[in-house]
This record gives structure tokens, C-alpha cells and sequence, in this order.
């Protein structure tokens, strides 16, 4: 059977970073809209007893249309009630908040889809969320108004003909939509009670999924991001021309944890071990690993209004070359092991890694996997891809870089328009030149580029010669 939640927003936008709205934010509106007044004393037993069984269904499918959000964020400034350790006035000062603004047609319906198994008292909850679901009276914010109404059906009704799309999620890490799961409704009543709470979010309470009705591969590879820290305990900082370095410093992490672990090497074999995480193509030969191996990619501090530095202070490390679930595993116990690793230099401790917070991961990988939310058709480098060959008379550096995208798997049946260009695309960013190269990575031409897709895809997007180490990462872009 299937339970529906249609959500018509009345005031023509909504407010959020990503879309369609999650639905932590529905389960949220249905937990504010029957938790005050008189409704918040009426028949609560029978109330939380449904929201406990809707939180403990499978992530909703959701039925909405593709809109492109406003190019600039809108920023209020209000009281920053967070900051100071005394009651003095003048510790609390006005922080700038930023918004997203996603413009919506006129009547614009998003419908949240949750399967459930039928029974008396499953069809009874569906019935109780359907009759909650009309004291919805905004979604996210409080400017964004809405009417909601739920269905029961024993069938999946039809995706309409209205120009919406049937958006399906994928749970992973650092996802921009989050889900409940068990325990979300005991967080919101701990956390919103009817004062003040001074209670933090618990991620734990809730899943990290990614929506998309683009096409997408079911086996994502899997990702850790890791902080890089001074012994101080102080993020580090490394200027994004040389994130060769900091590349480097995390390949010797890996070395060290093998050296640290010699029964790694017994348990996933000699060969295993050396193509995926040393890069060859297996232990006795040095040559390059076929089919590639784990990626270490830094990352540039970015935000949606290039406010940023653009420093590097965070890595991710990327499962590339995964074939089987022994080199799955492997990934795991590898970005397991490696939590709180000395970070070395020429010989010299100067710090250590840690891996992000979830909240943390979150936030930093869905600037680098979609825009604002949405699967992306235009990609912009942020660091230079390095070209697999030489550009010549009849041979475009455009032609170049398309090559390069064929050979690493990218069907040019996908891809409308290349350009290159020698200076940066993207604000905070070196020109291609700036970036410091050695040995092999110096004998290709580095250009920054623009790549626009047919259908929009999912990120992180890295490509080119130097990706293994961070070189040609793209950043969505409107």
C-alpha cells in the first residue's frame, strides 16, 4: 500500500538549500502543526503512536518538478543568540543567515510517497498522518506557506502528466536530504519542547539521502572525508596551488597504516592492496594500476557565494577501482584505520587527520556533488585537469579534453559543449599554470575547462591525468 502527502506551496517559493523539500522537513511541519494549541493535548497517544510508525518506514519516493534556484542567496541578519558565555548584551550580535530562494510555479504540488506493508493497524496510522496532514501550514520556513491533504492507495498511483518528476532516493554519506529514522519524533520533542532547548541536532536520529531523477549508477563509490589538522589541534590551511602536497602527505597515511597493520596485506592479498591503494598495477610491478585506485582529492573551502578562501583544509578520499566487496571492504577498514593518524612532513610530525563530522560532511559534499540540492548539467573546474595528450595543429585543446573524458569512461554521447581556458572560472581559484606539478603530471598541458552534460548528473566530478591527487575537480554551477 501507499501512503501520499501532497504539499501545494501557496506563496510561489520556498526557502532551502535543497529541493525538493527533505522530508525531516515535513515530518518536522507534521510534529509542529499537531503539537500546539488544543491539538497538542487531543488524542497524543494515538498522534505520536503514528508518527513513531511513519518514521520507521522506508525513505519516500517524491513527485515534484525540477526548478533552478535563484543565483543569489538572500541574507537576514538577526540576533546571533548562539554566541557569548555571559548575559551581557553586547556579546550577542546580529550574524548575517543565508537562504536559498527556489522561485515555484503557480500552485506548485510536491507529493511524498511511503510504502508500507498493509494491515489493521498500519492502514490506521496512514489514516491518522492523513487527517495530521491538513494542519500543515508551511514547509521550512514560515514564509513558506503551504495546504497539505494525504491519500491512502493500495496501489502506486501513476506519475502525472503535469511535468513532474518521480524523484528516488539513495541513501549515502554527506547526502543533502535528510530522512527520519526511529528515534527522529523523541529527538523533536526533546529538542522543541515549549521553552527553549538548548539541545543540539543528533544526526544519528536521521539518514543523509540523495534525490535525483537523473540517471545515476547504483553502485556510487563509496567517499571519506577527512580534516587535516596542526598538533595544535588547529585546522591546517594549504593554498590550493599546491595540493600536491597535501595529497602527499595523505598517500604516506596509507603507507603508514599498512605498515602499522601488516595483516591487511595477508587478509585482501599482496595484489589487492598494491592496485588499490599503492597504485600499482600489482605487488611484484610498479607500473600504473588498470582500472585505477583509491583517489585522494583535497578540497578547496567553497561556499554558494564564493565567500570562501578557497583554501584547502579537508581530503576526500574517493573508492575508485572498486570492483568486489573485498575491495569494499578494504575502503572501510582503510578509512576506519587511518582516524587519527599523525600527518608527516619531510620526516617531521606537523599534525594529524580526523574523519568529519557528519554534520560537517554533509555540508562540505553537497556543494561539490549537486547545486543547491539539484543535479547539475554545467561543470566548472576548480582545480586544472591535466590533459592525457599534446594539443597540435588540427588538434584543439577542446579535442584534447574530450579525449580525456573518453578514455576515463565518459561517453561523448553525454556531454553538449566543452571549453578550455587558461585563467580560473571560478572566484578564489588559481589560474591553470599557477598550480605546481612534478614528474609525470608536468609533461601535459593543465587548462581550466567548462563541461556542459545533456542530462544534468551527480558529482563529486574529477577527471583528467592528476585526479588521483586532486587535479581537475568541478564544482556545479548554474
Amino acid at each position: 500500500m501507499h501512503l501520499d502527502i501532497h504539499v501545494t506551496f501557496t506563496a510561489g517559493h520556498f526557502h532551502g538549500f535543497e529541493w525538493p523539500p527533505a522530508p525531516a522537513r515535513l515530518f518536522q511541519a507534521l510534529v509542529a502543526g499537531t503539537h500546539r494549541g488544543a491539538h497538542g493535548l487531543l488524542h497524543a497517544d494515538v498522534r505520536d503512536c503514528a508518527l513513531e510508525w511513519l518514521e520507521s518506514l522506508s525513505t519516500p519516493a517524491i513527485v515534484a518538478v525540477a526548478t533552478a534556484p535563484a543565483r543569489e542567496l538572500i541574507t537576514h541578519y538577526v540576533p546571533n543568540n548562539d554566541d557569548g558565555e555571559t548575559a551581557d548584551f553586547r556579546e550577542h550580535v546580529k550574524a548575517g543567515k543565508s537562504l536559498r530562494l527556489h522561485p515555484l510555479p503557480a500552485d506548485c504540488r510536491v507529493t511524498y510517497r511511503w510504502e508500507f506493508a498493509p494491515g489493521e493497524d498500519s492502514e490506521r496510522y496512514a489514516d491518522v498522518i492523513c487527517a495530521m496532514a491538513s494542519l500543515v501550514t508551511y514547509l521550512g520556513r514560515t514564509v513558506d506557506l503551504v495546504y497539505a491533504r494525504g491519500e491512502v492507495h493500495t496501489t502506486a498511483p501513476a506519475v502525472p502528466a503535469d511535468g513532474r518528476n518521480l524523484w528516488l532516493p539513495r541513501e549515502t554519506p554527506g547526502g543533502a536530504w535528510m530522512t527520519p529514522i526511529p528515534g527522529f519524533l523523541a529527538l523533536c520533542h526533546r529538542r522543541f519542547p515549549r521553552s527553549v532547548s538548548d539541545e543540539p541536532p543528533d544526526f544519528t536520529n536521521s539518514k543523509q539521502v540523495k534525490y535525483s531523477y537523473a540517471l545515476a549508477s547504483p553502485d556510487e563509490v563509496p567517499s571519506a572525508l577527512f580534516e587535516l589538522f596542526r598538533s595544535d589541534g588547529s585546522l591546517m590551511r594549504f593554498d590550493p596551488r599546491r595540493l600536491r602536497e597535501a595529497a602527499g602527505m595523505m598517500r604516506h597515511v596509507f603507507s603508514c597504516w599498512l605498515q602499522a597493520n601488516p595483516q591487511m596485506r595477508q587478509h585482501y592479498g599482496e595484489d589487492r592492496v598494491a592496485r588499490l591503494l599503492l597504485g600499482h598495477r600489482n605487488a611484484g610491478r610498479s607500473a600504473p594500476s588498470e582500472g585505477g585506485h583509491f583517489g585522494i582529492v583535497p578540497l578547496p573551502s567553497m561556499n554558494a557565494d564564493f565567500t570562501a578562501d578557497g583554501d584547502m583544509r579537508r581530503v576526500l578520499v574517493l573508492g575508485w577501482g572498486i570492483n568486489d566487496d573485498e575491495d569494499r571492504a578494504l575502503f572501510g577498514d582503510l578509512s576506519r584505520g587511518i582516524d587519527g593518524i599523525e600527518l608527516m612532513d619531510r620526516g617531521r610530525t606537523v599534525g594529524f587527520i580526523r574523519e568529519a563530522q557528519p554534520d560537517i560532511r554533509r555540508r562540505t559534499l553537497a556543494i561539490w556533488s549537486t547545486l543547491a540540492g539539484q543535479p547539475a548539467k554545467v561543470w566548472r573546474t576548480v582545480s586544472p585537469i591535466i590533459l592525457t595528450g599534446h594539443s597540435r595543429r588540427g588538434r584543439a585543446l577542446e579535442v584534447c579534453l574530450a579525449r580525456a573524458l573518453t578514455q576515463q569512461g565518459i561517453s561523448p554521447d553525454t556531454i553538449e559543449s566543452v571549453a578550455t581556458f587558461s585563467g580560473p572560472l571560478v572566484p578564489k581559484c588559481p589560474a591553470a599554470r599557477e598550480f605546481r606539478v612534478a614528474d609525470y603530471l608536468s609533461t601535459t598541458r593543465r587548462i581550466h575547462a567548462e563541461i556542459i552534460f545533456r542530462k544534468a548528473i551527480t558529482g563529486p566530478l574529477v577527471v583528467g591525468r592528476g585526479r588521483f591527487a586532486g587535479f581537475g575537480i568541478l564544482l556545479p554551477s548554474a
